[in-house]
Order: C-alpha cells, then structure tokens, then sequence
C-alpha cells in the first residue's frame, strides 16, 4: 500500500457490539462502516482451523499510528473480529508439489564452456491445480535465487555462483525451458517472504503482482498433466534446464575451473 487511512476510534462501551470482558481487553473500536471500503482476501492466524466457525471469531490483529501526527513509528495492536461466525471455502488455487532437491551440472572444461557448448542438465517441476475452475492458465512460474546480489546486474539471464574456497571465475548459472533456444531471466525480487516447505506456506509475495517477464515471471506451459495425489486437484509437469556459461563481460581466459553452486527458490504465481 502506498499510505494508510487514519479512522476515528470508537470507544468499546458506546458501541454496544462487545461484551465488558472485550472492552476491557480492547477498549477501543473501528468498525468496518468508519472505512471507505474494505476488501478481504485472505485471512490467516492462530485461529485457523478446519472448523466451520470459530469460537471467539478473532481472526487478525491490526496495528494503528499512537501519534495523532502519524510521525511515530510506534504502534499498538488489536484483533479484528467479525460480529458473525464465518465459514471457511477453498478458492481455485495451484501449487508447487515436487522440485529437485540438487540439479547436477555435470563437469565441464573451461574451453567448452568460453565456446558456449556445455551440455545442459534437464530437470522437472511438478505442480497441481485445483481441477474446478482450475487456474492453471493464468498461473506463471519463475526461478528467484536466494543471494539476489549475485544475479548479474547488466543481464538478468545470468547467476552468478555463490562465493566459496575454489569456486570458480567468470561464469554464471543460466536456465531455460526444455527446448526454448533462449535463457529466461531470474525473478530479480518476488517480495516474497521466506520459503515454502511442507509444512509452512510463506507465499505472500508483495512485489510479484506487477511483475511480467522482464522481472522472471513466465505463463506455464505444462508438458503433461494427470490425475493429482490430491483429491480434486491436477497435477502437471513442466521440463526445463540449466547449464554454466561463460559471464557476457568476461574474456575466456578470465575463466577459472573451480566448484559452481546457486540455491534457487521455484515459485508459482497468480498474478
């Protein structure tokens, strides 16, 4: 958001929609009707259950400016509850469901790499969609690496590998889609925050709504596609490869043989 709206606080007696035990926790109220509008995408919390309801129908918290000039970066907190019991629904949604874990670039001598003919190592990444109304065909995929600053500043195509004892010199990681004659980019920063296991799902990615191709951002386009582990999703597969190249402002002779490695993160976005 680019600012914020400052509403007039009510307080918690006089509005007549909390118990005393609240108001003497929250004695403080805005209520949805002090905003111009109010849009709720997505809720999150300790509260989250498989439930239908939830028992005291607190499912947020908010934070507000103390100073009455906004200049302080003080804050203080309150729980944003819903008069009513709400129910929770599934919306069409994709996910990553396997990557590899290690891609092996294989060994490569330097005068293959400076005449540009290192093999390329082919790897699959497999996602599913939920299969009603499946969004499968607006979802886009990209690469971010975890070190950013070693993504090549004058040409996104390239990754530099991390710095280690006897890492080599004057090369970069690329990747491309199987097939595809051109490297793509790397997604240069997603916003995202942290990274998604099996158990943690950290895919609020700020920034990548208004990213396109020139951020690393592609439309899929699934290789193969078949019946999901999950009951009523789909699952899809999508091949691609990578290969070290030699950096485009190095010479060949600025070539050093040593050890190339890169983490990267395998992200799919609904813009």
């Amino acid at each position: 958001m680019s600012g914020f709206i400052r509403p007039l606080h009510k307080d918690c007696t006089t509005n007549g929609t909390l118990t005393a035990s609240d108001c003497a926790n929250y004695p403080y109220v805005i209520t949805a009707s002090d905003f111009p509008s109010i849009r709720l995408v997505l809720v999150r919390s300790s509260y989250d259950s498989v439930n239908a309801g939830t028992s005291d129908r607190n499912i947020g918290r908010i934070g507000y400016i103390l100073s009455t000039t906004g200049a302080s970066s003080d804050s203080d907190y309150g729980y944003i509850r819903l008069v009513s019991e709400y129910s929770q629904s599934a919306s069409p949604a994709c996910g990553i469901t396997q990557v590899p874990q290690t891609v092996s670039l294989g060994t490569q001598a330097v005068s293959t790499i400076a005449g540009g003919n290192a093999s390329w190592s082919p790897f699959i990444v497999t996602y599913e969609c939920s299969t009603t109304n499946s969004p499968v065909s607006s979802l886009r995929i990209g690469f971010e690496p975890q070190n950013q600053s070693n993504l090549l500043n004058t040409d996104y195509r390239y990754l530099e590998p991390d710095s280690s004892a006897g890492s080599a010199n004057g090369v970069g990681v690329v990747y491309r889609r199987n097939g595809e004659s051109t490297s793509r980019y790397w997604v240069q920063n997603s916003g995202c925050s942290g990274i998604s296991t099996d158990t943690q799902n950290n895919s609020n990615c700020s920034m990548a709504r208004s990213q396109t191709q020139d951020q690393g951002w592609y439309t899929v386009n699934p290789d193969g596609s078949g019946a999901s582990a999950t009951t009523g999703y789909t699952e899809y597969t999508e091949n691609f490869e990578a290969r070290i190249e030699q950096l485009p402002s190095v010479s060949a002779s600025d070539i050093t043989a040593g050890t190339v490695s890169a983490t990267v993160n395998v992200l799919v976005n609904q813009p």
